[in-house]
């Protein structure tokens, strides 16, 4: 870094751009501390930027600061140091770790895609980096699939019973009826969660699936669903998002509108934030009908309790992801720092990280789950979890089906999460411990 200079300035507190892959973190206690001490004693320190404003050095104090920027005004400004020029990424990575700091330790997940020797060099212990995950999971066994079929047969191996509550790894399943409070009472405690960061599933259409849950009418669907959004929405982080996998079957030659009704009473009688509506195309057997063409698309409708977790980065396509390219976002708004443009395939693209932002058409194939009447492939939830969580954070899966979302959460690129599942059906969570087991998992009953 020798031809590296700086300038000491005046900037903004809110036009500084934090750097997406930084591991410091920094806790309540801390943050109380440090406010406490810029209200007495002004700023001590001053922070280190980039020619663009991008963040090197400060971003605890960013990050505590600007949750007061109403009480110190919108036109905050503080002392930084310029660099004469924008620091390399392995650069930004060694001030990171060299840097010496009481506000903060370290969130480990951040660190998956550094290089382990050079953080060996900078000072860290092997004994440190074990909490890392180095992506060297080559030898993880691949989904094996749900041995749907096999069901009545692996109900017997299991013996699964209402009520009961399997870990495998650090997912939990429970055999019980997700509109009742106890059900996520009881799986919420036996797996330490406080509120789950996401929610992915496909509930019951209906006057579908009569045979596996006995079907619910049209007329009623929305007030059956009322008490599965209500406990949704009270063990859902602020910040968390909700996927509704439905769409209307036909009858008499038209859609029925009970999805509709759905959604509109999500948003205009429950109170959620109909953030938008995805779909995944899928692909399916030939087929023909007599008004209309067969179904290549399925609907994904996202809601929130409020402004949600995104991280578009995490789900760039069209050619190799390289983090040190990422371009600068606001995980709550999305907003972009810098001017962008579409690929061919209609993706938005940038010249500052490789990779095309998708849009909200995901392709994904066939079904993941064969022979459940809610299959869908893994990549389905796959892409939410990460594009709408961070490494660590808790899934669940109300109506988990033949188990798909805890797998997706499992294997999660990039980091994993906790996956939890509700399955009312005994059998369908025997299929699931049988499939976990294929994953290297080892399922046991800890709270019958």
């Amino acid at each position: 870094m020798s031809d590296l200079t700086w300038t000491n300035q005046k900037r903004k507190l809110s036009d500084l751009i934090p750097w997406p892959r930084n591991p410091r973190q920094i806790d309540s206690e801390q943050a109380e501390r440090l406010l406490k001490s810029w209200d007495k004693f002004g700023q001590v320190e001053t922070l280190a930027i980039g020619p663009g404003n991008e963040l090197y050095d400060g971003h605890q104090r960013k990050k505590v600061l600007s949750a007061q920027l109403v009480k110190y005004g919108p036109d905050f400004e503080v002392d930084v140091r310029v660099s004469s020029r924008p620091l390399t990424e392995i650069e930004r990575e060694e001030l990171t770790v060299l840097k010496e700091t009481a506000a903060g330790g370290w969130d480990w997940g951040k660190f998956d895609d550094w290089d382990k020797e050079d953080l060996l060099d900078w000072g860290f212990d092997e004994s440190e980096l074990e909490a890392v995950d180095w992506g060297d999971d080559e030898d993880e066994p691949p989904d094996p699939g749900p041995q749907v079929d096999k069901a009545e047969e692996l109900q017997e191996k299991w013996g699964v019973a209402d009520g009961d509550i399997w870990q495998a790894g650090s997912h939990f399943v429970i055999c019980g009826d997700c509109r009742e409070p106890d059900t996520w009472r009881r799986l919420l405690s036996a797996s330490g969660t406080d509120k789950v960061n996401g929610i992915f599933t496909s509930p019951p259409y209906a006057e579908q699936r009569k045979q596996q849950y006995g079907g619910v009418p049209v007329d009623e669907y929305v007030e059956w669903w009322e008490a599965v959004q209500e406990l949704a929405r009270a063990n859902l982080a602020d910040d968390g998002s909700f996927f509704v996998n439905i769409k209307p079957h036909c009858e008499k030659g038209e859609r029925v509108l009970y999805v509709f009704d759905l959604v509109l009473a999500m948003r205009r009688r429950w109170g959620w934030r109909f953030v938008d509506e995805l779909c995944w195309k899928r692909v399916t057997s030939p087929g023909r009908w007599p008004n209309r063409f067969k179904n290549l698309f399925e609907p994904i409708y996202h809601f929130s309790a409020g402004d949600c977790i995104f991280n578009p980065t995490n789900v760039l396509q069209g050619f190799k992801n390289n983090p040190a390219n990422y371009q600068s976002y606001d995980r709550k708004t999305a907003k972009t720092d810098r001017p962008s443009g579409f690929d061919t395939t209609g993706s938005m693209k940038s010249p500052h990280f490789d990779g095309a932002l998708p849009g909200n058409i995901i392709e994904a194939g066939g079904a993941g789950g064969e022979g459940h009447w809610a299959a869908f492939p893994i990549a389905i939830p796959d892409f939410f979890i990460r594009a709408y969580s961070d490494p660590g954070d808790t899934w669940i899966d109300p109506f988990l089906g033949s188990g798909t979302t805890i797998c997706a959460a499992h294997q999660a690129k990039g980091g994993q999460r906790v996956g939890l599942g509700i399955e009312q059906l005994a059998k369908y969570v025997s299929v699931c411990l049988e499939r976990f087991v294929g994953l290297g998992l080892e399922p046991k009953l800890i709270r019958p």
